[in-house]
């Protein structure tokens, strides 16, 4: 239970720190990230729905919803992980080949499969530059909770 607590703690931290920088920062989202990132938030929504138990025609009854949903998920997606990078950028956060290691083992113990294999996938399908872009992101969002706790 405690580590549990621990867990909904940090969660909220996170939550409550990216509202602030989502509600404190300006941008414009570029038209083709936000389609592309709308495309995969809708996969997203359908998945949700499907393992909460809702069937395929009722999900397409609802597609106006669905999509409505998924563009406000792409949005603060993107926006997050713009403002994140930003902040990467300028503190000169990067991944080292030790965070990527780790992370490439870790999913590759999720899914069941090889390092190698979960890499060669990760590769061809997206490129490490999004693991890397991730384990930035993932940093700069801890070097903000850890800057908003101290101030």
């Amino acid at each position: 239970m405690e580590v549990e607590a621990t867990t909904q703690e940090a969660s909220r931290q996170r939550n409550e720190v990216a509202g602030y920088l989502m509600k404190n920062t300006k941008l414009d989202l570029p038209k083709s990230l936000m389609q592309q990132e709308t495309r995969s938030a809708v996969n997203d929504v359908i998945q949700s729905a499907m393992r909460q138990g809702m069937t395929e025609e009722q999900i397409k009854t609802q597609q106006v919803e669905v999509l409505r949903t998924a563009e406000g998920m792409a949005q603060e997606r993107l926006r997050m992980s713009f403002i994140l990078t930003r902040i990467a950028d300028e503190e000169k956060i990067d991944a080292t080949q030790d965070e990527i290691d780790q992370r490439l083992a870790r999913m590759a113990k999720e899914r069941g499969m090889d390092v190698a294999k979960m890499k060669a996938e990760i590769e061809e399908r997206y490129g490490l530059d999004a693991l890397i872009s991730d384990i930035r992101n993932r940093k700069a969002m801890e070097l903000v909770l850890a800057e908003s706790i101290t101030a």
